[in-house]
């Protein structure tokens, strides 16, 4: 079976579920989709997306060679006209609703489903079941397009690109955001109240990278993905790194002294007290909060 007649299948089955469970009057498709699996324990409610047994009644139109489809279908309090209804690429909010008019659904659209917020969002192109020219023998130019526009939002989502991937990727990026600093507040806690603290672990583990996060969120009260010239400029004022070493000692972090050449004299040495690499930052903190 082609794809856009495996599609045309999977609307039709979709529609007639529908108005089967919501009780319409004469629904769509009954006697070739619903009554023939009625002695087969037939699933009124599901999701299929997470393997609930409704998937099994669209078995045969649900695969695509750009992913599987799964069929959702929830009551609100016996209400079928709903968004909790609807077919979706698994994995995905691309999903496809349907427009009721009365008792019986007047058209298909197909829509994102922002499942991370408390509303759904956005259709993006719908076509009454007359355009579609659903539960007759021939494909329509309408549905042949509707079947592109829902094939080409998978197509998008499985090469990280359009609008559905670059919203759920903020969702994401933002959740896993705030899991870091949630977690570095207690880093920072430990910090303000003992002045110090030591990350162990073996080399590679990610200290330097915490470290980092650390620092950036007491200074701009949050973990950034990239800093502006200006943040990076502000960051490195009050953030510094030093690598110890087996020859590194205390005159190099905090102070020593360090050869000169006498000037008055032919090529005699002398020496000099310098601050090390930590004195000398926290003669820029101290000089920088006194103004």
């Amino acid at each position: 079976m082609k794809e856009i007649e495996k599609f045309k299948k999977l609307l039709e089955y979709f529609v007639a579920h529908l108005e089967y469970v919501n009780k319409s009057t004469n629904p769509k498709g009954e006697n070739e989709y619903i009554i023939p699996i009625l002695d087969k324990g037939f699933r009124k409610e599901g999701c299929g997306y997470n393997g609930d047994n409704i998937q099994r009644q669209i078995k045969g139109w649900d695969e695509y060679n750009v992913g599987n489809v799964g069929i959702t279908i929830k009551s609100n309090y016996g209400n079928y006209k709903t968004k909790k209804c609807y077919l979706n690429w698994v994995g995905t909010g691309i999903n496809i609703f349907a427009g009721w008019k009365g008792d019986k659904i007047d058209n298909l659209y197909i829509g994102y489903c922002y499942w991370w917020y408390s509303d759904y969002s956005e259709a993006f192109i719908t076509r009454t079941i007359s355009e579609l020219e659903l539960f007759k023998d021939n494909i329509s130019s309408n549905l042949q397009d509707f079947c592109n526009y829902f094939m080409d939002e998978k197509k998008n989502y499985n090469n990280k690109k359009g609008e559905y991937y670059k919203r759920e990727k903020e969702y994401y990026d933002s959740e896993k955001k705030e899991k870091v600093m949630k977690r570095n507040e207690l880093y920072i806690s430990l910090l303000r109240s003992n002045n110090n603290i030591v990350l162990t672990g073996a080399p590679g583990t990610g200290k330097t990278y915490l470290a980092k996060q650390i620092a950036q969120q007491m200074i701009f009260d949050e973990v950034k993905e990239k800093m502006t010239e200006d943040e990076q400029k502000q960051f490195n004022e009050q953030c510094g790194f030093v690598q110890f070493h087996p020859s590194y000692d205390y005159t190099d972090f905090v102070e020593g002294l360090r050869p000169k050449q006498d000037e008055d004299d032919d090529g005699n040495i002398g020496f000099e007290r310098k601050n090390g690499v930590f004195k000398d930052f926290c003669a820029r903190a101290i000089a920088k909060k006194s103004k």
